[in-house]
């Protein structure tokens, strides 16, 4: 794709995502909100956790930041979120416009660094990724002290230490979908199983091609915004899978995912 980037033979559909991403920070060519947060922790400075949402939650699955939300209200979490994130640099990487990926990377670790977080938690896949493999890749570093943490990890973490406690849990019958980036790419495959299970009360069924043999969701490689009708094929053919589970409820830990399996259920019959 850089390749192709060079030569200048970049779709249209592809050079005006990369245009987006680079003038307002995000593939979606319009101001992401902080909505569904409290006002007082937009742009705060010193906190124990800052909270990177990403701009496909923000701009699709505010559910997840207002969910999110209520857990640090409840635990009393000393927590903020940025006005403004801007790009984490993947999805450009990803198009091909690896030098455009490398100045949005800088631009955003300085924002990161200039809050002075103790952790930096977010729930995006793609964000993490950015955080734990581009970033070290490019030199460009946080503060030694700073952890970094996927919203699952950091979850099952707190149930395991008995710092989140559930009062009540659900009886749905429920199976986990690896994210690409999430599980393949990262090797995260526990904590989300494991959070399933306290939740649920029981481990989540498995689909028949699982972690590291996960079928792709259709929206990797920003593929959802590239070419979304083969994006919702893909989709189409994972909740096929799904359905084999008899399940009530499909659990992923990727807003992407999320967002292009709810488009493929809408377009399907009998799923």
């Amino acid at each position: 794709r850089e390749e192709i980037v060079n030569t200048n033979q970049a779709s249209e559909r592809v050079q005006n995502i990369a245009s987006s991403l680079v003038t307002t920070g995000t593939p979606y060519a319009r101001e992401m909100t902080t909505g569904h947060v409290p006002f007082e922790v937009v742009g705060k400075k010193n906190p124990e956790v800052l909270y990177f949402a990403g701009c496909s939650t923000r701009q699709d699955r505010s559910e997840i930041m207002a969910a999110l939300s209520q857990i640090f209200q409840a635990m009393g979490t000393d927590w903020a979120i940025l006005q403004e994130e801007g790009c984490c640099g993947t999805p450009l990487y990803e198009l091909g416009y690896t030098d455009a990926a490398k100045d949005a990377t800088a631009k955003l670790a300085a924002k990161i660094s200039a809050v002075h977080p103790k952790l930096l938690l977010t729930g995006c896949p793609h964000c993490f990724k950015a955080f734990k493999e581009l970033y070290p890749q490019w030199g460009i570093s946080f503060s030694a002290d700073l952890q970094i943490c996927h919203t699952s990890q950091y979850l099952e973490t707190l149930i395991a230490q008995g710092m989140l406690k559930l009062e009540d849990k659900t009886t749905a019958s429920v199976c986990y979908h690896d994210p690409c980036q999430l599980g393949r790419n990262l090797k995260i495959f526990d904590a989300p199983r494991r959070l399933i299970e306290a939740v649920t009360g029981q481990a989540p069924r498995e689909l028949f091609h699982n972690k590291e043999h996960a079928e792709c969701c259709g929206a990797g490689a920003v593929m959802f915004l590239t070419d979304p009708e083969v994006a919702v094929k893909v989709a189409k053919k994972r909740l096929e899978r799904v359905h084999e589970t008899q399940t009530e409820v499909m659990i992923t830990a990727c807003q992407n995912c999320k967002t292009n399996f709810v488009k493929a259920k809408n377009q399907a019959d009998g799923i």
